[in-house]
């Protein structure tokens, strides 16, 4: 590898951080994981005792930073399940069989470490970002995309030899010649590896084409670049590639023609019976090497004849340590006196029934088959019109393809433990015409954008609200229009979050003219419940942009609202909270905003009272009540039930709420000194705190002109 590989390689990372911004969270895994497959070189830099650093060492470690820095809640919010295990097993087993091997802790921990990274993190981005159908279509897309974007290379090096790894990163690329021609492989590191990246985004083609997921790319209908990346994985000669092309078109075609899971299921079997079979040697293969030699040739038949001879001699040195294997550094192998291997190992499961035991086996067996099984049980055949189902019936072929290869290859894809992941931790969907489908699906988004408010991560958050709201407008069910004005008013906290007053301002007022509906077609309290909630998110979110007297209005309408309902259900406790809540913010509103203030401060002073009544002496209200006193002129009760509201904060020093209030009520009865200090902890509170707040800074300015014109050191 070159300077420029070196370059590339250590550049990888930052350029993942910069490019994952553009784009949503799992279209940037999806794009970026298929981008440094195909386009990153394939030299690594070791280091002792850890995993080399190579391209999908820095991919993984790359999109894992930048989840956790721009959408941690992605990751925080996952949960251990069952179909874990075997991932786990995996990555784990390397300790267990160094040391039944006396290979000692630190080659056990080394080697967990490099499946760690290998398998196991590419399987965790898998699993927290892939985890709806939306994001595996657009991981399926990327890898037809890139299947596309590799024609004109391959044919460039069928026609000329391979060339170009040689050029871009100076890397030898001689692969020979086979049936007249070259084979390509492009920046891959071998022939086998580009025919099953090229079988691979074939098959999900094909899967666009026949569910009719994708219609067209760049324009160009779906079938036309369909039949340009077949033509061009046949010219890229990888007979077996090739061969599990033909297969996968054949099952997916009978698949839906028959509308039965037994094909599918028949292929998982097919890696399942090779295994057991191979084995506990119950089967040569003789019968397929004769196959071969009918329809292929002597040569490829004699290629197969010789690795099945090899196999045997690895599974016999296997079963000498058939539970944990014999861990590596060779041992798995035969080898003669002078240091030659005996045994050359061909399919990576015999590698990994060596190195791991049947334990390593069942572990990979059940990772790369699984997703399949979990797939077509989640999703019967009555769902397979779908379009939606279609990547994620490819996406599952495809692993169960690439356990087929591991039979008799080692060329090992890390986009394997990513689509197992992303799989296996799909959340159903609810496929079907009718409105209950429409309902599940957004009723899912929403709860995937509230798990995520609740770990802070809110720019996800937002585009599972947006998802919500899209999902349940296509129904006119009650239930999803719901659905929408809830994520509408998530939308709303969200927005308010990351201070987009304006927009969360319109995206409450959608909520609001839902619920108004809702509520107008039903006698139902709770969608008068629902409709005070929002007219009070609505009411922040102006108070929060200034416009005072909009707020207020919003406020009396709720307010009635609970009075209502309270009335008509003086035992549900519910109501009464909101009750005692709506008075306070009210009261809060006509008190902390003279321009909006009633003409009659005592009704003002009357509200609070109560709400401090109705709650049971809620401590949050004294602050409401203490303004509320100093607006009617009763200076010391102000101080009274102000200094209580500072006392009872987390903090016990209270909030700049009641730091510039105080300062002014201490300033009514002249007390310079206590007044400067209330005046200068509001001041440092809000600088911390909440810099530019409207109500803030007009309590501030109203103090500042009641301190103006004291000495400096009355300030002091």
């Amino acid at each position: 590898m070159n300077y420029f590989g070196l370059v590339v390689l250590v550049a990888w990372i930052p350029f993942i951080l910069l490019a994952y911004n553009t784009m949503t969270p799992k279209r940037a895994v999806a794009n970026l994981f298929v981008a440094a497959w195909l386009l990153l070189p394939y030299g690594e830099i070791n280091f002792p005792g850890l995993p080399s650093y190579n391209k999908m060492t820095a991919t993984v470690i790359g999109l894992l930073i930048a989840t956790l820095i721009f959408n941690q809640g992605l990751l925080l919010s996952l949960k251990p399940r069952w179909f874990d295990i075997p991932i786990v097993v995996w990555c784990l087993l390397p300790m267990v069989s160094a040391m039944t091997n006396d290979q000692g802790l630190y080659a056990g921990l080394s080697q967990t470490l490099i499946e760690t990274v290998s398998w196991g993190l590419p399987y965790l981005v898998g699993r927290a970002c892939l985890n709806d159908a939306e994001a595996m279509k657009d991981l399926a897309q990327a890898i037809f995309i890139g299947g596309l974007v590799y024609i004109p290379f391959c044919l460039f090096e069928i026609r000329f030899s391979p060339k170009i790894a040689t050029w871009v990163y100076g890397f030898s690329n001689f692969e020979g010649t086979r049936f007249g021609g070259y084979r390509p492989k492009v920046l891959l590191l071998h022939g086998l590896e580009l025919g099953m990246w090229m079988t691979n985004a074939t098959l999900m083609g094909y899967s666009f084409w026949k569910f009719g997921t994708i219609k067209q790319i760049w324009g160009i209908p779906i079938p036309r670049l369909l039949l340009a990346l077949f033509v061009t994985a046949v010219f890229c000669k990888s007979t077996g590639a090739l061969s599990l092309l033909a297969i996968a078109i054949v099952t997916l075609s009978l698949t839906r023609r028959l509308k039965t899971r037994l094909v599918l299921l028949a292929m998982v079997a097919v890696p399942l019976l090779y295994c057991v079979t191979r084995t506990l040697d119950l089967w040569s293969g003789q019968e397929v090497v004769a196959l071969a030699r009918a329809t292929v040739g002597e040569d490829r038949a004699g290629s197969f004849d010789y690795r099945l001879s090899m196999e045997r001699i690895l599974i016999d040195r296997a079963m000498e340590r058939p539970i944990f294997g014999w861990f590596g550094n060779g041992r798995n192998l035969l080898w003669y006196s002078n240091g030659v291997i005996k045994s050359v190992p061909d399919g990576w499961w015999v590698i990994a029934l060596g190195m791991s035991g049947t334990v390593g086996l069942t572990a990979m067996l059940t990772l790369m088959l699984l997703p399949m099984i979990v797939t077509v049980r989640r999703y019967p055949p009555s769902t397979w019109n779908d379009p939606r189902v279609g990547p994620l019936l490819a996406l599952s072929l495809m692993l169960v393809l690439g356990m087929i290869d591991y039979l008799s290859n080692a060329m090992l894809m890390p986009i394997y433990p990513l689509v197992a992941g992303g799989l296996l931790g799909q959340v159903s969907l609810c496929v079907g015409d009718g409105s209950e489908a429409v309902e599940e699906r957004a009723g899912q988004s929403l709860a995937m954008a509230s798990e995520l408010v609740a770990t802070g991560s809110m720019d996800a958050a937002g585009h599972e609200f947006h998802q919500a709201i899209e999902l349940a407008s296509e129904s006119e069910s009650d239930e999803a229009r719901r659905i929408e004005a809830e994520a509408y008013d998530g939308l709303g906290q969200t927005l308010m979050a990351g201070g987009h007053v304006d927009d969360a301002t319109e995206s409450f007022r959608r909520a609001l003219a839902i619920r108004d509906i809702l509520a107008a077609s039903s006698p139902d309290p709770e969608r008068f419940r629902d409709l005070a909630i929002a007219r009070d998110g609505l009411a922040r979110a102006l108070a929060e942009a200034g416009r005072g007297a909009e707020a207020v209005k919003e406020r009396r309408v709720a307010l009635r609202i609970w009075e209502i309902l309270s009335a008509n259900h003086p035992r549900d406790i519910e109501y009464r909270r909101h009750l005692a809540d709506s008075m306070n913010d009210l009261a809060w509103a006509l008190a902390s905003d003279p321009a909006a203030a009633d003409p009659d401060p005592s009704a003002t002073l009357a509200l609070a009272e109560e709400a401090v009544r109705i709650s049971g002496d809620h401590d949050a209200y004294w602050n409401t009540l203490g303004v509320a006193r100093y607006r009617v002129g009763d200076t010391a009760g102000a101080i009274e039930a102000l200094e209580r509201s500072a006392d009872s904060s987390p903090e016990g020093t209270g909030t700049a709420f009641d730091h510039f209030v105080l300062a002014m009520a201490w300033a009514q009865l002249n007390r310079k000194d206590l007044a400067g200090e209330w005046f200068e902890r509001g001041m440092a509170w809000t600088a911390r705190h909440r810099p530019g707040h409207p109500t803030l800074e007009q309590f501030r300015i109203e103090a500042l002109s009641m301190l103006e014109g004291w000495p400096d050191d009355a300030l002091a």
